[in-house]
């Protein structure tokens, strides 16, 4: 029996000289009921970044989840911190996650929600 694949291509990771890092893939190999035709919602807030965006990002691009409630914090950035001295670090940005879908990633402006819900996301679920 064969199972149909529904995402099996992430996202790829390029250095500030635009060389492809590597690329990230999920597994077509599901165990348990798959719930294809079942919906799935996802809140978002302005402090979602990093993996969490990333996931965010990912599953709304390949239409697999809606993002309700508030773009996220932006951070998409791989970033490494060096020290200066004994007082001081910097951290600065080493690579960029690049959607192969958008052909973008959420650096700056953050996840965009489906639907913006500043006041109540759990009523924007139910309705």
């Amino acid at each position: 029996m064969s199972q149909k694949k529904y995402m099996n291509y992430g996202i790829n990771h390029y250095s500030d000289e635009n060389q492809l890092l590597n690329k990230e893939y999920t597994s077509d190999l599901v165990s348990g009921k798959l719930l294809v035709n079942t919906p799935l919602y996802l809140l978002i807030d302005t402090k979602t970044r990093s993996a969490a965006a990333f996931f965010f990002y990912t599953l709304q691009s390949f239409e697999k989840a809606g993002i309700m409630s508030q773009s996220g914090a932006g951070g998409a950035h791989r970033n490494s911190f060096y020290t200066l001295n004994e007082n001081f670090s910097i951290s600065i940005s080493i690579a960029a996650p690049i959607n192969p879908k958008m052909n973008t990633n959420w650096e700056n402006e953050g996840v965009i929600p489906d639907s913006m819900e500043t006041n109540d996301p759990i009523t924007a679920l139910i309705n």
